[in-house]
């Protein structure tokens, strides 16, 4: 009775071992001499028929993805190829050649000469900073009442807040200032 459940426990082993890709022979004989390890380990292991088949699959969308890719580039290029055929017929008919004056690569950026930079101002209300603006914003804020000659102003390099009005950089906008002040008066 001992055999014929240590037979039919290896023929197990073997019919699950072949239903799960692996050798059926082998794991007779380890079903034969471990029956319930063998079982165990049989059903614990990753089944490679399965693996074998998620990697077919795997394989046949990685080679349709490459075919595509390669089909699109290969469209992609006949497209390029006919794009530079109207291009050449083009400067043929207009007896011009335009590919010499496309640059290969991007200029170099200019340099900007020191001092040309924007000056960006700092200016306090109600004792309250703000900033930085360039001198086009601070205008602005002159215009629209929003500063005045009393408000304190700042930029890097100089040594202490100001008032606007006694900043002699911002002259100009004290005209502003006065224009402003002249048209109130006149309403």
């Amino acid at each position: 009775m001992g055999i014929l459940v240590s037979l039919s426990l290896a023929l197990l082993c073997a019919v699950l071992a072949s239903s799960r890709g692996r050798s059926p022979v082998a794991w007779f004989f380890i079903g034969l001499l471990f029956p319930l390890l063998g079982l165990i380990l049989v059903l614990v292991l990753e089944d490679r028929a399965a693996q074998a088949q998620q990697d077919a699959r795997l394989e046949r969308s990685h080679a349709r993805g490459e075919q595509r890719r390669r089909h699109d580039r290969q469209v992609a290029d006949q497209r390029f190829a006919a794009t530079e055929m109207r291009l050449a017929a083009h400067d043929r008919a207009l007896g011009i050649d335009t590919t010499a004056d496309f640059p290969t690569q991007a200029p170099p950026p200019v340099p900007t000469p020191p001092g040309s930079g924007v000056v960006r101002w700092h200016y306090a209300v109600g004792r309250q900073p703000a900033g930085p603006v360039d001198t086009t914003t601070l205008r602005r804020l002159l215009e629209h009442g929003v500063v005045d000659d009393d408000t304190l102003v700042w930029r890097k390099g100089m040594s202490e807040w100001q008032q606007l009005g006694d900043c002699d950089e911002l002259a100009a906008l004290r005209d502003v200032q006065a224009r402003r002040e002249g048209w109130s008066s006149d309403a």
